[in-house]
């Protein structure tokens, strides 16, 4: 059973607030320990995603796996969660689950780039907050020398998840 807050966050992110503009992109910054994963699976629920991407802290990625399995969203099988660079992504993989670090990798970030996803959920958001960063340039720019896309370009839904937004600079506000 969620929590009424966490049922306004699904709300919030699949923006069935009747007075918000639809926008695909949304941010929740609710305080450590509520439950932004649970909130966040119930929103791939809610717009009934058929595949999403969760860019997540090494720490959190079998919480994130769990989660999904617990509330219906996914089975195991439907789960794939890169645990070596070397990695490859079956066909049948409905939702990958990646930490941050990974996305750099050449054959992780070439896997990812080739599929397209309903959702991409990051969780702990700030660890794209540097502008000049190679994870925020796989995420949000791209690569124009290579001809590489931006992964966020990859997903309609685009949902972060933080309880430490508050940046220390005007820059980290990017993207």
């Amino acid at each position: 059973q969620m929590y009424d807050y966490q049922k306004e966050g699904v709300a919030f992110l699949t923006k069935r607030i009747p007075e918000m503009r639809f926008q695909p992109n949304a941010l929740l910054c609710d305080d450590t320990g509520l439950g932004k994963t649970v909130t966040g699976t119930n929103a791939l629920i809610e717009v009934e995603a058929e595949t999403a991407l969760i860019v997540c802290p090494s720490g959190v990625m079998g919480h994130w796996r769990q989660t999904l399995i617990e509330w219906g969203a996914f089975t195991y099988e439907e789960i794939f969660v890169f645990e070596t660079g070397k990695d490859r992504i079956p066909k049948t993989a409905k939702v990958v689950i990646v930490n941050y670090q990974k996305i750099i990798i050449a054959a992780v970030k070439r896997q990812l780039l080739a599929r397209r996803y309903d959702a991409i959920l990051y969780d702990e958001i700030q660890y794209l907050k540097g502008y000049s960063s190679q994870v925020t340039k796989v995420m949000y720019r791209g690569d124009k020398k290579k001809n590489e896309p931006a992964l966020c370009n990859r997903a309609k839904w685009k949902w972060g998840f933080t309880a430490t937004a508050t940046p220390n600079d005007c820059m980290e506000l990017y993207p």
